[in-house]
């Protein structure tokens, strides 16, 4: 492994950082511009763009493999980044599925605990166990909700995940920037 090697396989993996920094920017940008589109085309979207990204990574790595020491596990990742990524291609209603499931299971839990906290404060003889009681009823029926209308949480997760993929985006960018002018610095 020469040091001229080395060199180009350190720009190779700047430049798939790179790329993936401005594709989720793209894809951040596009969702916050779109906000009405079907969840179902967001999450097939993200899934392409989950794949180009792992397929760059992939590629990028194996190419440079004999220049880079550890380069499977970057390989490993754009390949687990490719199934997840065509998963959601073919299936975009299970992110959805498992969000909800995950945020109503969580709510479930924690409006549970409240009530149980307000039962416990009625028996200790506290006045505001009723404001506990309701809070804890009012959390369980929207966990409920949730449960059954599951585009509750799509619409706000489009948000969450724009914001989301702008600043991954941002962050790959600047350690892309970043990187690069290190490896001017080790060069010169």
């Amino acid at each position: 492994m020469t040091t001229v090697e080395n060199a180009k396989g350190s720009r190779q993996i700047l430049w798939a950082t790179l790329l993936k920094g401005v594709l989720l920017i793209v894809l951040g940008v596009w969702m916050l511009r779109m906000p009405s589109e079907s969840f179902e085309a967001m999450a097939f979207v993200i899934g392409l763009i989950v794949v180009l990204g792992g397929v760059a990574e992939s590629f990028f790595s194996y190419r440079i493999r004999r220049a880079q020491g550890e380069w499977g596990w970057n390989f490993s990742g754009g390949i687990i980044d490719i199934i997840i990524g065509i998963f959601l291609m073919v299936n975009p209603m299970a992110i959805l599925v498992l969000i909800t499931i995950f945020v109503s299971f969580w709510l479930i839990v924690f409006s549970v605990l409240i009530i149980r906290k307000a039962i416990t404060m009625k028996q200790l003889g506290r006045k505001n166990w009723i404001l506990n009681l309701l809070f804890g009823i009012v959390l369980l029926l929207l966990a409920i909700a949730l449960i059954w209308h599951p585009q509750a949480v799509g619409l706000t997760m489009v948000f969450w995940l724009a914001f989301s993929f702008l600043s991954l985006g941002v962050f790959r960018i600047i350690l892309a920037f970043q990187a690069s002018s290190l490896l001017r610095n080790r060069n010169n």
